[in-house]
């Protein structure tokens, strides 16, 4: 039996593939099947995944942020959004830092590295364009049709973290990333992928808080 979905999977679909059309056509076409498999298992009325509780993924979606400043600093978050960033380990103030990533909803508002040369950290949006060779490694450790929920992850995201520590780098000063989630029904879908070349190090201190005026 083939369920009847809702017009609101058309609406991001169609919102995704114009989003997508400034990457390359292999990201292209990779979000695009994951897109594809996702509709096929709502379809088909499969479990969200293998394991947990099942739930509507479409009751929530990943394009209700509302626009957000850049900020210049940890600082400048609002004494409510810095309660609850800390309550996770964020250091506001950077100290015994290497640096610090912050998305609040499906976007990335801050990105820092204090020190260290070898330690590169980007939007992976970014990444993609700037990296190439990054095909090799996009989506590899996690097929995108394990389930409905990897599916949905593959081709819904906004925002996360490319983390790359480049060969014989030893960082002793964690690097801390915070996923701040601050609207209500939003699927925050961040995308991290972390290259550890050989011999080196890094620690990541992460994180992801829902703010207290988030219902």
């Amino acid at each position: 039996m083939v369920r009847d979905l809702p017009a609101s999977l058309k609406e991001l679909e169609d919102w995704y593939e114009e989003f997508d059309r400034g990457f390359p056509e292999w990201y292209r076409r990779l979000r695009r099947r994951a897109r594809e498999i996702f509709r096929e298992k709502e379809e088909k009325g499969e479990p969200v995944g293998r394991y947990g509780k099942d739930f509507d993924l479409l009751h929530y979606s990943p394009i209700l942020s509302t626009p957000k400043e850049p900020l210049e600093t940890l600082e400048a978050l609002g004494e409510e959004q810095k309660e609850a960033v800390r309550s996770i380990g964020v250091d506001t103030g950077e100290k015994e830092r290497l640096g610090s990533h912050l998305q609040q909803d499906a976007i990335v508002t801050y990105q820092k590295l204090l020190t260290h040369e070898g330690v590169v950290v980007e939007r992976p949006e970014s990444a993609i364009l700037h990296y190439p060779w990054l095909k090799e490694f996009v989506h590899r450790l996690v097929p995108i049709d394990l389930d409905k929920y990897t599916a949905f992850c593959s081709g819904f995201s906004l925002g996360g973290a490319f983390i790359w520590v480049k060969e014989g780098v030893r960082a002793d000063l964690p690097l801390q990333a915070c996923f701040l989630l601050e609207t209500e029904r939003l699927a925050q879908l961040p995308y991290i992928l972390v290259l550890a070349e050989p011999r080196s190090k890094l620690n990541i201190l992460s994180g992801c808080v829902m703010s207290p005026r988030c219902p």
